[in-house]
């Protein structure tokens, strides 16, 4: 399958098919993108994947997922740092920091990245970041890589983090991974158990080297 934005647009209508979508709330939505890559990439997020809140755990309720916009942020960086490690590297902050706003243009102007939230009962409640990234190897495979999910702490064990795996999983089924990946810190046993239920792995040992940030 091509991986272009045209990719998303048809993962969209394949998905969308399937489960509701969730929008924007009412003077949030997306504003009309520049660029037909974008629009197109926004159509593929708000489609649902290959796994459903309904189907996946009891008391999830009817979850469905779309594109984060710019008033999610807010929603979002609150979900990072409502964690044992995001506290202490996270500034959820009123206002919040400006790098926040700064990395969501760049994330939303990049075709291969979404940013896809979980809504129930028009409010985020779960996120999840995919990336697609193009590799020689594998006969110059693409692969995907799951980072910096949450789920909000009042819903937390009801199958809205299984669901939103699910769904990203399914993204990048539908757009021709051979391959999806990803870490957790190894503080988090109960999150390495998360990731086994729903399948991976542990069949790499992950390495990282913090680097300074300018400034």
């Amino acid at each position: 399958m091509m991986h272009t934005a045209a990719g998303w647009a048809a993962a969209a209508r394949a998905a969308a098919a399937l489960h509701g979508v969730c929008q924007a709330p009412a003077g949030r939505r997306r504003e009309r993108k520049r660029h037909i890559n974008r629009k197109e990439r926004g159509e593929v997020e708000q489609g649902s994947g290959a796994g459903s809140a309904g189907r996946d755990g009891e008391g999830a309720g009817a979850v469905s997922f779309r594109a984060a916009v710019r008033d999610d942020v807010d929603a979002i960086v609150g979900m990072l740092a409502d964690d044992m490690l995001g506290r202490t590297r996270e500034r959820y902050t009123r206002p919040l920091p400006a790098a926040y706003f700064e990395a969501f243009e760049a994330i939303d102007a990049d075709p291969n990245i979404s940013l896809i939230v979980a809504c129930r009962d028009g409010e985020v409640v779960g996120v999840v970041q995919l990336t697609l990234t193009p590799t020689l190897s594998y006969q110059g495979g693409w692969h995907a890589t799951i980072e910096g999910v949450r789920t909000s702490s009042p819903v937390r064990g009801q199958g809205i983090g299984s669901a939103l795996i699910r769904h990203a999983i399914g993204l990048a089924e539908a757009r021709g991974c051979h391959l999806v990946q990803l870490m957790t810190d190894k503080r988090r046993e109960d999150a390495k158990r998360f990731y086994e239920r729903l399948g991976f792995q542990a069949t790499h040992e992950g390495m990282k080297l913090h680097l300074r940030r300018p400034g």
